[in-house]
């Protein structure tokens, strides 16, 4: 039986196609088969829902949206050349997320809110880029004694724009560790470092390893989201897996699926 959100009515607009059908293609069990289009997520799952009362637990829902709204948009067969993630997609996933985890008589909703906290793996990253500088940048030297800015004008643009500090530097390597107070596409803004010269390479600091994540793909116009706990050897890839799928609507109702 559908768990209602009392007083909370989502509409679903098929904007500019010719059927009502939101993604490419609508038996998708494959998160990266999700059609990346903004006038209709701009419409999908937009009002407002009851957020929890404890603000770092309101971060942890916005920060995992965020991860899997650019996940879908660097895995879409257009482009993505942003340097922020998709907030529009952003919107309607945290409201999805909020529409589950506001019915706690849902089977493993325990164990995914409470016991295992269940988030994304953290890929990509939105916070850490790795930046490799020619041996003969003298540019860069102030970054490898512990300085933000280089006095390279175009550089110095950058780290303050995205708000970068130094986190670490290995000078045998020439490579600087970057990290950002904003969550970015570190993809584009990788290449924006990248046109320095100078610069070798500059790209997102990648997690190793495995652990618990969710995975979200549509059906038609409802959106499936699968919280999964993983455990036994994660870093070389968890041995044993525990997954909770749950679908929602778009008129708010939520249902567990397995």
């Amino acid at each position: 039986m559908l768990n209602k959100v009392h007083a909370v009515t989502l509409i679903l607009f098929c904007v500019g196609l010719a059927s009502c059908d939101l993604f490419s293609d609508t038996t998708s069990s494959d998160p990266s088969d999700l059609h990346l289009d903004s006038e209709i997520w701009n419409e999908f799952y937009q009002a407002e829902v009851e957020a929890p009362e404890k603000e770092e637990l309101s971060d942890k829902f916005r920060e995992d949206a965020l991860r899997l709204a650019l996940r879908l948009a660097l895995d879409s067969d257009d482009s993505y050349d942003e340097v922020y993630p998709p907030t529009d997609i952003a919107d309607a996933i945290e409201n999805a997320i909020l529409l589950i985890y506001n019915n706690p008589e849902l089977e493993g909703w325990e164990e995914v809110f409470k016991e295992h906290q269940i988030s994304p793996l953290p890929n990509p990253n939105m916070y850490e880029m790795n930046v490799g500088v020619e041996d003969t940048t003298g540019w860069a030297q102030p970054w490898f004694e512990g300085e933000r800015l280089t006095g390279k004008e175009e550089v110095d643009q950058l780290m303050l724009e995205f708000e970068f500090e130094v986190k670490q530097t290995l000078q045998n390597l020439r490579s600087v560790t970057l990290k950002a107070d904003l969550p970015l596409n570190l993809m584009q803004v990788g290449s924006l470092f990248e046109d320095v010269d100078g610069i070798r390479y500059a790209e997102p600091n990648s997690a190793m390893g495995d652990g618990d994540d969710i995975q979200i793909w549509a059906d038609r116009d409802i959106l499936h989201f699968e919280f999964s706990h993983g455990w036994g050897d994660c870093p070389s890839g968890c041995i044993n897996r525990k997954t909770w799928e749950y679908r929602v609507s778009p008129q708010g109702d939520v249902e567990f699926v397995r």
